[in-house]
């Protein structure tokens, strides 16, 4: 088991769907876990939603990851 591994078991078991990290506009699900490879000193556990607006890495409609529960 690695520590990628413990951290989704975490936090499904807390009703999350992934990681972001509001200061840099970045989040990250389960399908595609920590694609930066960096330090991740600064995610905050997430849930999965689909955006109304267009953002500066991502379109309406595409899913994104936030710390406000939909």
């Amino acid at each position: 088991m690695t520590v990628k591994d413990i951290v989704i078991e975490y936090l499904k078991v807390r009703g999350f769907d992934g990681l972001c990290n509001p200061d840099a506009g970045c989040g990250c699900g389960e399908g595609d876990f920590c694609p930066c490879s960096e330090d991740w000193s600064e995610c905050e556990p997430a849930y999965k939603t689909f955006a109304k607006e267009e953002g500066d890495n991502y379109g309406i409609g595409d899913e994104i990851f936030t710390t406000v529960k939909p």
